[in-house]
């Protein structure tokens, strides 16, 4: 199904998209060098969460 079209899924959202008239007149400017903080022993760190679906529901229809 992305093969046929043109590996182009419509499922993952891109507001960027909109903008992209006034996005690429924008200036581009340098961002200042960012160090993050380092690790403390007593730091929690969420856990990751990866939700991946392949397939849409409807290519795979329930059997009865």
């Amino acid at each position: 199904k992305l093969k046929k079209d043109r590996w182009q899924e419509r499922h993952i959202l891109r507001p960027y998209i909109a903008f992209d008239s006034v996005l690429c007149e924008a200036l581009q400017h340098n961002l200042p060098p960012f160090t993050p903080p380092g690790h403390m022993p007593d730091a929690q760190y969420p856990i990751p969460r990866v939700i991946f679906r392949m397939f849409d529901y409807t290519d795979a229809p329930e059997v009865c």
